[in-house]
């Protein structure tokens, strides 16, 4: 007992000797300061050596400095918005009517070239009433597979954990948009199947002027429709080149995104056309 009260009463002189002169004991009095927060039952707080050791190991795992810090940030954080939100939509209308026509000619395709061609063959009708009636099935097939192909029914943009924070920080994301923000384009296959293609925001252009008559108003570049040519199997449909984006978009609570994309996108347009004369 005599024992430790002396060992006490020392600990205390040393206490009260150092902050009576703290500025030439500072170093000490920090070497000493954790082992009284120990001893203490409340929680530390954690030391910036650890936060800088935390930075350093996502760094090193090959994030750059703006990622690491951001990833520390929002490790904890609570999300206002989704990893994917929509921007745009077609609208319900126009998507159904795509979709059922569509269905439509190939039905009528099948009906035309599986029963009645067959059956003119069988009956050794005019040659130029049987492939007369198997263009009725096919010419109207290819041409709604022409019109309606560059229709783009959705548009969603992939968001980074800090933009999905709070509307400030979506904002501020969108007006900053980096050029390398993954945009899910969706379009209806041949089938009417729903097709979603992940590109660039920086792979999308204005189609000046306008194809197809008209209904080609935006165009991915060369370069990435030929990459991801390159990627897909030989049997599989090819890339979307062509894209028709001019529904009303009403109905999208975030639809101001794509508008601003829009600007943005008409804004290189008008720079490279400049550029070019």
């Amino acid at each position: 007992m005599a024992s430790g009260a002396i060992r006490c009463t020392h600990v205390s002189l040393t206490i009260a000797r150092l902050s009576s002169n703290a500025p030439q004991h500072a170093s000490l009095y920090l070497l000493s300061r954790p082992l009284f927060q120990a001893a203490s039952k409340s929680p530390s707080r954690p030391s910036t050596a650890r936060l800088f050791s935390q930075i350093h190991a996502l760094r090193s795992a090959g994030m750059p400095r703006a990622d690491s810090q951001e990833a520390l940030t929002t490790k904890h954080a609570k999300f206002l918005f989704p990893a994917r939100i929509p921007i745009y939509h077609v609208g319900t209308g126009r998507f159904i009517f795509i979709a059922v026509l569509k269905l439509t000619t190939i039905v009528m395709c099948a009906l035309f070239c599986g029963i009645a061609v067959p059956s003119y063959i069988a009956a050794e009708k005019d040659n130029r009433q049987t492939i007369g009636l198997g263009l009725c099935g096919v010419i109207p097939l290819l041409t709604v597979i022409y019109i309606t192909s560059p229709y783009v029914a959705f548009l969603h943009i992939h968001l980074p954990p800090a933009a999905r924070l709070s509307r400030d920080t979506l904002r501020r994301y969108v007006l900053n948009m980096p050029p390398t923000a993954q945009i899910d384009i969706t379009t209806l296959s041949v089938i009417a199947k729903p097709r979603t293609t992940t590109i660039e925001a920086r792979a999308l252009r204005v189609a000046n002027p306008p194809r197809r008559l008209g209904l080609v108003n935006f165009v991915r570049t060369p370069e990435d429709i030929s990459r991801e040519n390159a990627s897909r199997k030989w049997w599989r449909f090819r890339a979307v080149e062509n894209l028709n984006i001019t529904g009303s978009n009403r109905g999208v609570k975030e639809g101001w995104i794509w508008d601003e994309l829009k600007k943005r996108l008409e804004r290189v347009s008008a720079n490279e056309q400049k550029s070019s004369s």
